[in-house]
């Protein structure tokens, strides 16, 4: 009886409450930046989501380092049988915080990119599979102070921040391909030619 009362204060609308005020914070901050800072471009905004993010869940992570690894490898496949990728993840998102808010050449940028997709789908597969089996497991993204049950709430924002690594891959892709589809290219079809450089 007293395990259904834990279950059942677990699933409460009260738990979710401090995860969506860390999203609330994270948007709020992303405003800011954009209007008191005049920095309105859309992947201005989604590089300070993604940076700010990662820090403060970062944060939280750090509060309980143990009970962390103990719940990630309960669901993440990798956590499940590499222990170190469990300890080491925290640290993963740290290094990505300062990636997306440092300014970075375009490669590089490319780069932090195609490792949060690849992050994030890893955990998200295996979080639509815990939520599929029913599994009673806590969300790791919060502090054992605030428990989370997993819910579909977290499989959506995790497949918010899939999008928006991917929609800026496809965004740098472009840039990339529109610049040397317009830049003169003729010299290196002409051997002789020389290259002005203004």
């Amino acid at each position: 009886m007293k395990k259904d009362n834990c279950c059942e204060n677990k699933n409460s609308s009260k738990n979710y409450l401090p995860f969506v005020l860390s999203i609330l914070f994270v948007w709020i901050y992303t405003v800011w930046h954009q209007i008191i800072l005049n920095r309105r471009s859309w992947m201005i905004a989604m590089n300070d989501f993604m940076g700010v993010r990662f820090l403060l869940f970062w944060i939280l992570k750090l509060f309980d380092m143990k009970w962390f690894v103990n719940e990630f490898s309960k669901y993440d496949i990798l956590a499940s049988r590499i222990q170190i990728y469990g300890r080491l993840f925290p640290f993963l998102e740290i290094v990505l915080w300062i990636a997306y808010l440092a300014d970075t050449h375009m490669n590089y940028w490319i780069a932090i990119n195609i490792w949060t997709v690849l992050i994030v789908s890893v955990t998200g597969v295996w979080i639509l599979r815990s939520l599929r089996k029913k599994q009673a497991i806590d969300c790791v993204c919060m502090w054992t102070k605030f428990p989370l049950p997993m819910s579909n709430i977290n499989f959506v924002e995790n497949v918010a921040m899939w999008m928006m690594a991917v929609f800026m891959l496809i965004w740098m892709w472009w840039i990339s391909f529109s610049w040397y589809a317009y830049a003169d290219h003729s010299h290196l079809s002409n051997p002789n030619a020389q290259v002005s450089c203004h």
